[in-house]
């Protein structure tokens, strides 16, 4: 991805086929008309962007995405503060492992600035921000949530939680140290992945990957407080990567490591 952008790579995650590039661009940078072989979104964080595509030129300010059809061309125009941006690159082989439809690509380029499409972008990019512990599931959903809110238009939302919502809830609660994909969760409900993680985030507010981390924590909370096992052996049983990693997830969610939680838990504050 990096060689496809006149914009510098700060990080860059690639997980079966989603890539994903936090870039950065210089004050009054310009990129000339170009295309790319594959369909890409890029979600402004940072600054201002000029987007010059299908005979328009649209000003993008932060919280707005856009997404490119393969072989459109277009060009860019940054602004005079520098801006930042999350690119996702989008390969068929994504579309097949989630089992949707690459139809969610639009023909054109398609520009969206609104609140489900900045909420979402800022959910993304603070899961992006994770770097290699990023949960797999949250990168899959909340890409495929915001190229939704983009591309197709919101769907009223009910208010009763469906049934197989409830099977997923399920599966979760009853296997919290796996890392379930989101394509295996959506196959066990009978939905499509996008549907999913749409449904998820409308009826639970989070994301499939805050929701297992939410709950590893609250397992952990407990377990600190009725027993001794060591955090080491406890990280492992719960699906942590390593005891650091623990440490910092428990100490992100409650407020202080899981050692001080345990030697305070009588109920004091951390």
């Amino acid at each position: 991805m990096s060689d496809q952008y006149a914009g510098r790579v700060q990080a860059k995650l690639i997980r079966s086929g989603l890539e994903v590039a936090e870039t950065t661009y210089r004050d009054g940078q310009t990129v000339d008309v170009h295309i790319h072989d594959r369909p890409l979104l890029v979600l402004v964080v940072s600054g201002l962007m000029q987007e010059h595509a299908g005979g328009r030129s649209v000003e993008c300010r932060p919280g707005t995405a856009l997404v490119h059809p393969p072989g459109e061309p277009h060009a860019h125009r940054f602004g005079n503060q520098g801006s930042r941006c999350l690119v996702l690159e989008f390969r068929s082989t994504w579309y097949n492992r989630l089992q949707v439809a690459g139809d969610l690509i639009p023909e054109r380029p398609e520009v969206a600035l609104n609140e489900t499409v900045t909420s979402t972008g800022r959910l993304l990019h603070r899961e992006f921000r994770r770097g290699e512990a990023a949960h797999a599931a949250a990168l899959d959903g909340l890409a495929l949530a915001l190229l939704a809110a983009v591309t197709r238009k919101e769907e009223p939302c009910p208010d009763r939680r469906p049934e197989f919502l409830d099977r997923v809830l399920e599966k979760l609660h009853a296997d919290v140290a796996s890392d379930v994909g989101l394509a295996s969760l959506a196959e066990a409900a009978g939905v499509s992945a996008e549907h999913l993680s749409r449904t998820f985030r409308e009826h639970m507010d989070c994301t499939v990957g805050e929701y297992v981390r939410r709950l590893r924590v609250e397992r952990a909370r407990r377990a600190l407080e009725s027993g001794d096992e060591s955090l080491s052996r406890l990280a492992l049983r719960l699906g942590f990567y390593d005891q650091p990693h623990f440490t910092r997830t428990f100490k992100a969610h409650v407020g202080c490591p899981p050692g001080e939680y345990r030697r305070r838990s009588s109920g004091s504050d951390c």
